[in-house]
């Protein structure tokens, strides 16, 4: 079979993970012992003994980096930031095959790339802006937030980051997803707090603001009016308006 232009291009990326250098010493060093699939399980057992005896979670492996981010307890803008160290997976082994194979294009792996590094930092205490992520993969700030969108959007899942936790940068639209989820999905709570990654409190004052909104919107006044009685932004009640609006509609 003639090799792709994908497999010529990717294939070799695969030699710098650690199963790999295994199987290459056994090659070099065992080269009667050992044929290439033994050499693969041998690699992969090797692997598994060496996690389950030597557990060290800041040991880098290939295709990791560690980044200092701002702790999930904290605010970037506080004078009291605090930054915890985050191992995360710029590039997993996963889609070096993915690539290999010619099933994926680069630009194609951004979005879960995003959300697998932001949900390893959340599961380390720790949340990554989108400048973060930006300066880890030299985009622009906002390449990864349509990413991360788009990510959102296929997967119907938001993802812990600072402007969804802590209502910092470009995330606003979080707080109508929220209640799209309750409100025209139906979902139960919990799930839309495990979704969301949200307090319960947090919910309730979403549904509180936007009952607000609904009550005015019920009697007819105008998105300037509102914002002045409710002291939210123009934006955010446009967003409680669109949802009004389809709510009306599925009734």
């Amino acid at each position: 079979m003639i090799a792709s232009n994908a497999h010529k291009h990717y294939s070799s990326a695969n030699t710098r993970f650690l199963n790999s250098a295994i199987a290459r010493f056994f090659k070099e060093q065992l080269p009667s012992v050992a044929g290439p699939e033994l050499r693969k399980i041998l690699a992969a057992k090797l692997i598994e003994l060496f996690h389950t005896f030597a557990p060290e979670n800041t040991r880098l492996k290939p295709g990791q980096v560690l980044w200092l981010a701002v702790d999930k307890d904290t605010r970037a803008d506080s004078s009291r930031v605090r930054y915890l160290p985050v191992v995360l997976t710029l590039v997993h082994q996963d889609e070096v095959e993915l690539l290999a194979n010619g099933i994926k294009r680069p630009p194609a792996l951004l979005p879960n790339a995003i959300a697998r590094m932001c949900d390893e930092a959340h599961k380390q205490g720790a949340l990554l802006s989108m400048r973060d992520l930006a300066l880890l993969f030299k985009r622009h700030d906002s390449h990864i937030c349509v990413a991360r969108q788009q990510y959102e959007k296929v997967k119907n899942r938001m993802l812990p980051t600072p402007s969804i936790l802590q209502d910092m940068g470009s995330g606003v639209t979080h707080k109508g997803l929220i209640l799209r989820k309750l409100l025209i999905e139906k979902k139960d709570m919990a799930v839309v707090r495990n979704e969301t990654h949200h307090t319960q409190q947090a919910i309730d004052r979403y549904l509180k603001d936007y009952h607000r909104v609904e009550m005015l919107l019920n009697d007819n006044k105008d998105i300037l009016y509102i914002a002045q009685i409710t002291q939210m932004s123009i934006n955010l009640i446009l967003q409680y308006k669109t949802l009004y609006e389809e709510i009306k509609q599925t009734n």
